[in-house]
């Protein structure tokens, strides 16, 4: 080379290093940068183009590579002010490909989400048209996210199934579309066998939805028959009801490491059960889960014996949410199992989210009883419950804060009605300084605390000593919280935790709506005095 060639010069010569700018340049969203950089020379060309053409949004993009006649943008005014440009493909046979052939291998991620910029004729011209060479309309793609409510659009995402997919997220109407979601699956189990991620969604705004149509046998079976073959996937998340049959085949599954979804009741007594019958045949039922969140419609010895039989011995988060509110001895029983189960040295996080709706019983659920078969979890990090009538007692707060000191996330969210403020059914202010002796790595804290009696520093320096409390808790939210004197209150707290970043006021139906935003705007004056103070200094 040239010696007067410069070592700058001879670098960006290397075409990696043009590919280490511009996946930089992608990362920071520096879109109009790249497409500079890659109309600059050959060279940066070729590096640029697949990090450009990695993820796509749309099939637009696609659409505008072939030459025109072929296609054409049309304008849809909706109103004066608001206007769009959708892209028709009027003649398919006449497409030149050659372009699409060169770029949509480059194409990684794909997004649809129920377009509305390209027209179904183009949809359909891509599906039906494309050459021998695009088995698959994107060869190399590995994550494909669609999300379709119309039956007639929605089979079209099998032109991107690709044995290279490793991640899929796909949404759609469920009861409208079951022929669909079947012959999806059934696709899915011919290609797509080395698929790591699947997220089934009938409804954007229903993800952890307890309602909705029973397990579709026809669906489930499909599913089954393509969980089978997908020896290597590591996650499934939906919200679609699943059969005994296709929740055991998930069960098998050597890799599983996350499950999320619901189970009707009837499907759960079949897997408890078949767990019943088979109680030595059940070694690698999941045996390497580390997440796993169950919807179902109530807690009971069902519901204990999945969750005991799960074998994997490092299960970290456990998440239940159950529509019909159980008792304490329910819940009691439901942790006891938990207490005995393989994983119960390596579990740390804990959700129990109850129905707050008022077409069940509510009884009100004693947590100081119910949470004793967790004391022996002592490494427990997080702890989540939330329901309608929830009984948190000073006493039991002090076991929670001797048990658990790796604690960093206590949330209780519920309001009891009787006896609200009556110290068995709810802390004082007091009572917090358990969690600040016993408790340094907490930093979120959510409950139910009567404020309204503020301890005297005389009081505090007996329960917490002369030194600054070390505590490093930087948000605390009261729920259904009664408070006197703000200025008190922000001393007490600004005492007990020094590093607080956020003070505020949850509401739940235990008071009247005028009491709860007295109670709302004098929480707001703690927050703002603590603002205040540390603006100050």
């Amino acid at each position: 080379m040239d010696s007067r060639v410069s070592a700058t010069h001879r670098c960006l010569l290397v075409n990696e290093i043009f590919r280490l700018i511009a996946e930089d340049l992608f990362r920071t969203g520096n879109m109009r940068a790249l497409v500079a950089l890659a109309q600059t020379c050959k060279g940066m060309h070729q590096a640029v183009l697949p990090v450009l053409w990695q993820q796509m949004p749309s099939l637009a993009p696609l659409l505008r590579l072939f030459p025109k006649p072929g296609w054409s943008e049309i304008l849809i005014r909706k109103s004066k002010f608001e206007r769009r440009i959708v892209i028709d493909v009027s003649n398919p046979e006449i497409l030149d490909w050659t372009r699409v052939e060169m770029h949509a291998p480059h194409i990684r991620a794909f997004l649809w989400w129920s377009a509305d910029d390209v027209y179904e004729g183009a949809v359909s011209a891509l599906s039906a048209h494309r050459p021998a060479s695009l088995p698959a309309l994107l060869p190399n793609l590995r994550k494909l996210y669609w999300r379709e409510h119309r039956p007639r659009l929605f089979p079209y995402v099998q032109m991107f199934l690709t044995s290279t997919l490793r991640v899929m997220c796909v949404e759609t109407v469920e009861r409208d579309n079951p022929a669909g979601l079947v012959a999806l699956y059934a696709r899915m189990a011919e290609v797509c066998h080395e698929l790591e991620e699947l997220h089934v969604y009938r409804d954007v705004e229903q993800k952890h939805c307890q309602l909705g149509a029973p397990c579709n046998p026809g669906l489930n079976q499909a599913m089954s028959e393509f969980f089978r073959r997908a020896k290597g996937l590591r996650k499934y998340v939906g919200d679609v009801f699943l059969s005994k049959e296709c929740f055991e085949v998930l069960a098998g599954l050597p890799q599983l490491s996350v499950f999320s979804g619901p189970m009707m009741h009837d499907q759960l007594e079949k897997v408890a059960a078949s767990i019943k019958d088979r109680i030595n045949d059940q070694e690698t039922w999941f045996g390497s889960l580390m997440e796993l969140a169950l919807n179902v419609s109530r807690l009971d010895e069902n519901t204990q014996a999945v969750v005991g039989a799960v074998k994997s011995s490092e299960l970290a988060q456990l998440k239940h949410l159950v529509m019909q509110p159980p008792d304490t001895r329910t819940i009691q029983a439901h942790f006891e199992a938990i207490s005995r189960a393989p994983y119960r040295s390596s579990l740390t996080c804990l959700d129990l989210i109850i129905n707050t709706r008022d077409d069940f019983p509510r009884p009100t659920i004693d947590l100081a009883h119910a949470l004793r078969p967790l004391y022996a979890l002592t490494q427990i990090k997080h702890f989540y419950v939330s329901g309608p009538l929830l009984m948190l007692s000073g006493t039991a707060l002090s076991d929670i804060a001797e048990a658990w000191p790796a604690l960093e996330n206590l949330v209780v969210v519920g309001g009891p009605l009787v006896k609200p403020l009556d110290p068995a059914h709810c802390p004082r202010l007091t009572d917090l300084v358990h969690l600040a002796r016993k408790c340094v790595r907490l930093h979120t804290l959510e409950l139910h605390v009567n404020a309204e009696e503020v301890p005297s520093e005389e009081t505090v320096e007996q329960l917490i000593g002369a030194e600054q409390s070390v505590c490093p808790l930087r948000t605390f939210i009261a729920h259904n919280a009664p408070i006197s004197n703000p200025e008190s209150v922000q001393v007490f707290l600004e005492r007990l935790f020094p590093k607080l970043e956020e003070v505020d006021h949850g509401e739940m139906d235990a008071f009247p709506e005028d009491t709860q935003r007295t109670y709302g705007t004098a929480w707001k004056k703690v927050d703002g005095i603590r603002r205040r103070r540390r603006y100050r200094f």
